[in-house]
């Protein structure tokens, strides 16, 4: 079996195809492809015929009423069921598919489904049903979704341990990089170049006869999003219509803040970690920092 040979093969790799060579591979691309190829033989899924998935899609349709009297009035209507397959011409790039080529996105639950459109609060979206007509083998890329690759995989291993990881570990590393590159964001002003690592890799799983792949969403707390290579794979059965009642967002600062003072920018910079002074944080109630375990940041 191939193997990786650092837990920055997936960057490099990306890197490369993004910025260098896209179609004719150079030979540390090659050989990272076939490590991929050659990997994760314990990833293989079953998906049952019958099995119900659901696809979104923003925006609805007019829908022309009227009554016995001769009354109209138009209402808001689902999409039809031609809006909810994708175009057999020309369909637009996704994570998974280059331009051109139609796979078909669903996710495990309506609330992915809507939450990986994007919509404002107000908005209607439009879900369709859709159900697998066979049996499905699908490549879980969901795995080590969420865990630590390439550098941050690093900062939790000793540094005199670096140069001597085990073949598991760099393995484990790379595919935490892979899984977290299918499930990450993409913004609508992105552009289309940050397809183009997870689009190479959805090709090795097709040429190793997959039908699709599924993926963590990272837009729904416990949803899967599924990318099946024929579009034909399931079938639409129904579609209804939802309003967005509520957006809600949760975030972290994830770097120093910068502050203007007298006309000038700066920011605050941890010197050190040590153990608290024993006075430092002494309320006159006997009970100090250091007796409670605290630390002193300076």
């Amino acid at each position: 079996m191939t193997s990786f040979k650092s837990v920055h093969d997936y960057q490099e790799f990306a890197n490369a195809v993004r910025g260098r060579r896209r179609f004719i591979h150079s030979e540390e691309v090659t050989a990272f492809l076939q490590a991929v190829s050659s990997g994760g033989k314990d990833r293989e899924t079953i998906l049952k015929v019958g099995t119900t998935l659901w696809r979104a899609r923003n925006g609805s349709r007019e829908w022309r009423r009227s009554d016995n009297e001769g009354h109209e009035w138009v209402e808001d209507a689902p999409f039809s069921p031609e809006r909810m397959i994708p175009p057999d011409r020309n369909p637009p790039e996704g994570r998974v598919n280059p331009r051109g080529i139609a796979y078909l996105y669903l996710a495990t639950d309506r609330k992915t489904a809507i939450s990986e459109v994007r919509p404002w609060s107000g908005s209607l979206v439009s879900v369709a049903a859709f159900k697998t007509t066979r049996e499905l083998r699908l490549f879980d890329c969901s795995k080590n979704h969420g865990k630590a690759g390439g550098w941050s995989y690093l900062l939790g291993v000793p540094e005199d341990q670096w140069d001597n990881l085990s073949p598991e570990q760099t393995e484990q590393a790379v595919w935490a990089d892979i899984d977290n590159a299918f499930s990450r964001p993409v913004g609508p002003d992105d552009e289309y170049v940050n397809y183009v690592p997870t689009q190479i890799i959805a090709e090795i799983f097709l040429a190793q006869n997959f039908d699709g792949i599924v993926y963590k969403s990272a837009l729904s707390g416990g949803g899967y999003n599924v990318a099946l290579f024929d579009v034909n794979a399931a079938e639409f059965r129904s579609c209804q219509l939802f309003n967005v009642t509520r957006i809600e967002y949760e975030f972290k600062e994830c770097s120093n803040a910068w502050f203007l003072r007298d006309g000038k920018y700066f920011t605050t910079v941890i010197t050190d970690v040590r153990p608290a002074d024993e006075t430092q944080f002494d309320d006159g109630s006997g009970e100090d920092a250091a007796a409670n375990g605290g630390k002193g940041v300076s």
